[in-house]
Protein backbone atom coordinates (compact mmCIF):
# COMPACT_ATOMS: atom_id res chain seq x y z
CA UNK A 1 0.00 0.00 0.00
CA UNK A 2 1.29 3.53 -0.79
CA UNK A 3 2.18 5.91 2.18
CA UNK A 4 -0.54 8.12 3.22
CA UNK A 5 0.93 9.38 6.53
CA UNK A 6 0.41 12.72 5.25
CA UNK A 7 -3.12 11.92 4.63
CA UNK A 8 -3.32 10.21 8.25
CA UNK A 9 -1.50 13.44 9.93
CA UNK A 10 -4.07 16.30 8.30
CA UNK A 11 -7.30 13.78 9.94
CA UNK A 12 -5.63 13.62 13.17
CA UNK A 13 -5.03 17.23 13.02
CA UNK A 14 -8.88 17.99 12.10
CA UNK A 15 -10.14 15.59 14.44
CA UNK A 16 -8.39 17.10 17.50
CA UNK A 17 -9.38 20.36 16.93
CA UNK A 18 -12.88 19.34 16.21
CA UNK A 19 -13.04 16.99 19.46
CA UNK A 20 -12.28 20.30 21.74
CA UNK A 21 -15.36 22.20 20.08
CA UNK A 22 -17.93 19.94 21.47
CA UNK A 23 -20.13 17.04 21.91
CA UNK A 24 -21.95 17.70 18.53
CA UNK A 25 -18.75 16.71 16.75
CA UNK A 26 -17.87 13.32 18.08
CA UNK A 27 -19.32 11.37 15.73
CA UNK A 28 -17.31 13.92 13.19
CA UNK A 29 -14.48 13.52 14.89
CA UNK A 30 -14.78 9.62 15.27
CA UNK A 31 -15.03 8.97 11.97
CA UNK A 32 -11.92 10.73 10.86
CA UNK A 33 -9.93 9.02 13.23
CA UNK A 34 -11.42 5.85 11.95
CA UNK A 35 -10.40 6.44 8.56
CA UNK A 36 -6.88 7.89 9.94
CA UNK A 37 -6.64 4.68 11.77
CA UNK A 38 -7.13 2.43 9.29
CA UNK A 39 -4.65 3.93 6.92
CA UNK A 40 -2.06 4.19 9.31
CA UNK A 41 -2.85 0.12 9.89
CA UNK A 42 -3.03 -0.37 6.32
CA UNK A 43 -6.17 -2.38 6.76
CA UNK A 44 -8.99 -2.34 3.99
CA UNK A 45 -11.25 1.16 3.82
CA UNK A 46 -14.47 -0.25 4.60
CA UNK A 47 -16.96 1.77 5.57
CA UNK A 48 -19.88 -0.02 7.26
CA UNK A 49 -23.51 1.05 5.88
CA UNK A 50 -24.76 3.01 9.57
CA UNK A 51 -22.12 5.72 9.32
CA UNK A 52 -21.66 6.07 4.91
CA UNK A 53 -23.59 9.18 5.90
CA UNK A 54 -21.76 10.55 8.90
CA UNK A 55 -18.37 9.17 7.18
CA UNK A 56 -19.29 11.48 3.66
CA UNK A 57 -20.11 14.47 6.13
CA UNK A 58 -17.16 14.70 8.19
CA UNK A 59 -14.75 14.49 5.20
CA UNK A 60 -16.41 17.31 3.87
CA UNK A 61 -15.67 19.49 6.70
CA UNK A 62 -12.62 18.22 6.69
CA UNK A 63 -11.94 19.36 3.26
CA UNK A 64 -14.07 22.39 3.61
CA UNK A 65 -11.94 23.36 6.98
CA UNK A 66 -8.85 22.58 4.89
CA UNK A 67 -9.53 24.56 1.92
CA UNK A 68 -10.59 27.85 3.87
CA UNK A 69 -8.90 28.09 6.89
CA UNK A 70 -4.99 25.88 6.21
CA UNK A 71 -4.57 26.01 2.29
CA UNK A 72 -4.40 30.14 1.95
CA UNK A 73 -1.31 30.12 4.69
CA UNK A 74 0.46 27.25 2.74
CA UNK A 75 -0.10 29.15 -0.47
CA UNK A 76 1.06 32.40 1.14
CA UNK A 77 4.21 30.32 2.25
CA UNK A 78 5.34 29.37 -1.19
CA UNK A 79 5.46 26.19 0.35
CA UNK A 80 4.86 24.45 -2.91
CA UNK A 81 4.78 20.77 -1.53
CA UNK A 82 2.92 21.49 1.02
CA UNK A 83 0.35 23.27 -1.80
CA UNK A 84 -0.26 19.93 -3.95
CA UNK A 85 -0.20 17.57 -1.39
CA UNK A 86 -3.21 19.46 0.56
CA UNK A 87 -4.99 19.49 -3.02
CA UNK A 88 -4.56 16.25 -3.18
CA UNK A 89 -6.31 15.36 0.08
CA UNK A 90 -9.07 18.11 -0.24
CA UNK A 91 -9.42 16.47 -3.64
CA UNK A 92 -9.30 13.33 -3.05
CA UNK A 93 -11.35 13.64 0.17
CA UNK A 94 -14.41 15.38 -1.58
CA UNK A 95 -14.20 12.72 -4.44
CA UNK A 96 -14.81 10.06 -1.97
CA UNK A 97 -17.36 12.33 -0.36
CA UNK A 98 -19.52 12.47 -3.25
CA UNK A 99 -19.00 8.06 -3.52
CA UNK A 100 -19.99 7.50 -0.36
CA UNK A 101 -23.61 9.69 -1.13
CA UNK A 102 -23.97 8.24 -4.35
CA UNK A 103 -23.13 4.66 -3.10
CA UNK A 104 -25.70 5.54 0.20
CA UNK A 105 -28.68 6.92 -2.18
CA UNK A 106 -28.43 3.57 -4.71
CA UNK A 107 -28.17 1.00 -1.89
CA UNK A 108 -30.79 3.20 0.83
CA UNK A 109 -27.98 3.06 3.27
CA UNK A 110 -27.61 -0.68 3.40
CA UNK A 111 -24.31 -2.01 1.77
CA UNK A 112 -20.68 -1.32 3.42
CA UNK A 113 -18.36 0.71 0.89
CA UNK A 114 -14.88 0.22 0.83
CA UNK A 115 -12.91 3.44 -0.10
CA UNK A 116 -10.16 3.45 -2.68
CA UNK A 117 -7.45 6.19 -2.52
CA UNK A 118 -5.93 7.42 -5.75
CA UNK A 119 -1.89 7.14 -5.30
CA UNK A 120 -0.66 10.18 -3.74
CA UNK A 121 1.13 12.89 -5.09
CA UNK A 122 5.09 12.64 -6.16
Amino acid sequence: MANYKFYVNHLRFIAQKLDKTGSEFKSITSELNKLADKLDQNEDLVIEANSIRIMARALAGFSGFLQEHILPEVVAANNQYGEKELRWIIDTSMELMAKLISHAEITNNSENYTLELPNPPD
